[in-house]
């Protein structure tokens, strides 16, 4: 529930600089009750049938807000900082780690980690365009299209069976791809015979190795 309500009962807390102790069940049950002495307590259920919760208990009123922002929070986590920085990296996906910690800072009054404002940032990216798994799934569909509006290229993806960690199902997925352009076939016909391959090796998110095909004029 870091995203909608539960971001929006999130930001109150941190906001607020209250500590909590959160407990959910099966995704069907929200309870949230203070850490730091009081009988402070919302207990929630999802309603099936319209998707929505239902405050079912409350225990006032919180007496134990805390004057002054503690070093850390429970609830200022990775997801939530990343559901509250959407805005800044849908303007820029470049900025800096260093500048989201100074952000984070501004709004929240907690200092985190580099770490976790990386974490957040990747949150934030995966939120607003899909994440890197999501990426590599759509590369056929990409190639597909081009191919469509683009007659005469060719491509050829490989694939391997993976296991997924969480329910142990085998999923095919993408490992490498080739393709080439009608134009390029033609013109490989009339190339002279000195050709140059290189390949660079990729770090980040995307591994693997990028082989690039240069043809030089001898004559030249």
């Amino acid at each position: 529930m870091e995203g909608g309500g539960g971001g929006q009962l999130s930001l109150h807390w941190v906001t607020h600089w209250v500590v909590l102790r959160v407990g959910a069940r099966q995704n069907l049950r929200y309870d949230a009750m203070c850490k730091q002495g009081c009988m402070w307590g919302v207990w929630s259920r999802l309603i099936r049938s319209t998707g929505q919760w239902r405050i079912l208990k409350v225990v006032q009123p919180h007496t134990c807000r805390s004057s002054q922002p503690k070093r850390v929070h429970a609830q200022c986590t990775a997801t939530y900082i990343g559901w509250r920085i959407l805005g800044i990296i849908c303007a820029d996906s470049e900025t800096s780690v260093l500048s989201l910690m100074e952000s984070i800072f501004a709004f929240s009054g907690y200092h985190v980690k580099y770490s976790k404002a990386w974490r957040a940032k990747q949150h934030a990216v995966a939120l607003l365009w899909g994440d890197w798994k999501e990426s590599y799934g759509m590369v056929p569909r990409v190639l597909t299209a081009m191919a469509y509006y683009n007659p005469g290229i060719k491509w050829f993806p490989h694939t391997s069976s993976m296991m997924q960690p969480n329910n142990g199902i085998f999923k095919h997925v993408l490992q490498r791809v080739f393709w080439y352009f009608p134009q390029c076939r033609v013109s490989f016909q009339h190339c002279h015979p000195v050709i140059l391959v290189d390949t660079t090796f990729l770090i980040g998110k995307y591994k693997g190795t990028l082989m690039m095909v240069v043809v030089v004029d001898p004559e030249q």
